[in-house]
């Protein structure tokens, strides 16, 4: 058993008494370690039963984003203009939502949609981004394997470079270009991505609507 000198009295109790059974005095470090532990078992619960602690919040959390103006250019492309960075550097945004929601398993269970974002930063040429509202991405560290079917063509396999910050339910095409061109000439598109434990994903978009000069 743990001794220490009470407090008040100086004689030895145990660390773990509520209070010295000679003076009745409470014992403090007790009531540390109960307070300690309450504490610890509600960040406990929040972890567990928020499950947005783990997921990444999409475009904004890669480059800390600062929102300016959201407009609607159809029925489903939405454009944004934002600042990114220390500098404010601008960054014109075009996102579009995917048509239905997939349910993945805990932690990440509720609507999740996929997202295609692209954007142009500046003076440099555009880049399309692939993210999920949660989840991660098999082998997102490596490169996750994004596999675009447009229209009724033969589907291809882009891979996806992670940011900066490696968040893993996000990625960034290796080949813009081509990625954008496919857009400009397709009106429909499905997006199978490997989830990590959860298996192969699908995504659909209804690409119509897409309006590169507005990157400009």
């Amino acid at each position: 058993m743990n001794l220490e000198p009470c407090r008040e009295c100086g004689k030895l109790i145990s660390r773990h008494a509520k209070g010295c059974p000679h003076c009745g005095a409470k014992n403090k470090d007790i009531s540390k370690h109960v307070i300690f532990g309450v504490i610890g078992g509600m960040l406990f619960l929040a972890v567990v039963f928020n499950p947005s602690v783990f997921a990444p919040n999409n475009q904004t959390s890669q480059n800390d984003a600062t929102s300016n103006n959201i407009s609607t250019i159809s029925d489903r492309w939405t454009y944004q203009e934002d600042s990114i960075g220390i500098d404010a550097i601008p960054v014109k945004i075009l996102t579009l939502r995917s048509e239905q929601s997939i349910d993945l398993a805990f932690p990440y269970q509720g609507e999740n949609y996929g997202h295609i974002v692209v954007r142009k930063i500046k003076e440099k040429r555009p880049e399309v981004i692939f993210t999920v509202d949660k989840g991660q991405f098999n082998n997102s560290y490596l490169g996750a394997k994004i596999k675009a079917k447009f229209d009724d063509k033969q589907s291809i396999t882009f891979t996806g470079k992670p940011p900066s910050d490696h968040s893993s339910g996000i990625a960034f095409i290796k080949n813009p270009v081509s990625f954008i061109k496919s857009i400009q000439n397709s009106k429909k598109l499905r997006i199978g991505v490997e989830f990590f434990q959860q298996g192969e994903q699908y995504f659909d978009f209804e690409l119509t609507g897409f309006d590169l000069s507005k990157l400009k």
